[in-house]
């Protein structure tokens, strides 16, 4: 048995605020993880996309964009992480948030203090979490495959399962602490 004294950046991501945490740090000025220094290459999986497009009028601060996203114009990204192939269309707006491949949030939306699975889609007006202001870290989720229609609200600390659709939901509003699950047989989806 060996023993190595590791002095550098880790964070146990067993929770979802930690797994959020972690993502916050690496978007800090000088980050104690340094995902760009050549003496200590991090390998990664990576996806053959296009560059990341930023149009003239998008707005994008202290976050992290892969390969393939898309920003709109009028669009706010700050303080967040997007995987490979994530459109933000114009007027939508994505605060302190980690946005799995290819989901897309649409205009009018707001995700805030939120972490979205893969191939999530949030309609028009939605708003999934929220609490720039607050100091409690409370994060909304939305689950793989899932839906937020037009205009509903996901409170911080409210979950959406995978796979839901727009039939799957009880009210406009999943409240902090709700579990929101797919109706649907395994067969249907």
């Amino acid at each position: 048995v060996f023993a190595y004294p590791y002095t550098g950046y880790w964070m146990d991501v067993g929770t979802v605020v930690s797994y959020w945490q972690a993502h916050m740090d690496m978007l800090s000025p000088n980050p104690s993880l340094r995902l760009y220094s050549r003496d200590w290459i991090i390998h990664t999986r990576t996806e053959e996309r296009a560059p990341a497009r930023l149009p003239a009028g998008a707005r994008v601060y202290a976050s992290m964009l892969c390969d393939g996203c898309y920003v709109g114009e009028n669009a706010i990204v700050e303080s967040s992480v997007l995987s490979p192939g994530v459109v933000v269309r114009p007027g939508a707006v994505v605060r302190e948030s980690i946005i799995a491949t290819d989901c897309v949030i649409e205009g009018g939306a707001v995700v805030e203090r939120a972490v979205l699975d893969k191939h999530v889609h949030i309609e028009q007006n939605a708003r999934v979490g929220w609490g720039i202001a607050d100091q409690n870290i409370r994060i909304a989720m939305v689950g793989k495959h899932s839906t937020v229609p037009a205009g509903y609200v996901i409170e911080p600390e409210a979950e959406v399962g995978t796979d839901v659709i727009a039939s799957d939901y009880d009210d406009t509003v999943v409240r902090a602490g709700q579990n929101i699950q797919t109706r649907r047989q395994p067969n249907e989806i």
